[in-house]
């Protein structure tokens, strides 16, 4: 099982699937992304062309939520959903991100410094902010019955610490490799 955490629209998945793996249908994914839009295209993606998958996931990865519960298993299935925002950038929507103060400035830079002003009003033209669904890594293998992530990956736009936050103890055993 491959767990692509920020799958965007399925790129690393496809890349996988056509050109690594000697025996793609030994392989599992469990993509999550949070941005509608991308997420629309990342499970076309993967269907088009039959990426075998344990399921699509149109959540965020982060930290645990905080709540009164004694143990992360507890917050994790009494806490319900928590949410955060994500800055989506439809002309460039591998640069979203829940981390908001580092999206549309850094330092009080763009976060497309160095980049040409024409384009980078193009690329930040119609950025908007849009609700979305937290999870973590462990309550996403706990849901789907994983028993081994062979491989995480992880690329989510300056939120990486929090989303290995939201692994437990009992989680890492079970994960491989980590890719970030």
């Amino acid at each position: 099982v491959i767990l692509d955490i920020g799958a965007n629209i399925g790129l690393f998945a496809l890349y996988l699937d056509l050109h690594v793996m000697e025996e793609p249908e030994q392989i599992s994914l469990l993509a999550v992304e949070p941005a509608p839009r991308t997420f629309a295209a990342l499970q076309y993606n993967l269907a088009a062309h039959g990426v075998k998958v344990v399921a699509c996931v149109q959540q965020a990865a982060g930290a645990k939520a905080s709540n009164t519960a004694n143990n992360e298993k507890e917050q994790d299935e009494q806490a319900g959903p928590s949410h955060a925002m994500l800055r989506f950038y439809p002309h460039a929507p591998g640069n979203s991100s829940l981390a908001l103060a580092q999206t549309s400035s850094v330092g009080g830079k763009s976060r497309f410094q160095g980049v040409n002003p024409r384009l980078r009003a193009h690329l930040e033209e119609g950025a908007e902010d849009v609700l979305v669904e937290i999870t973590t890594i462990s309550a996403l293998v706990r849901m789907h019955s994983l028993a081994c992530v062979g491989l995480l990956k992880v690329d989510v736009e300056g939120s990486e610490e929090a989303v290995l936050e939201g692994i437990d103890e009992e989680t890492w055993p079970l994960i491989r490799q980590v890719v970030m």
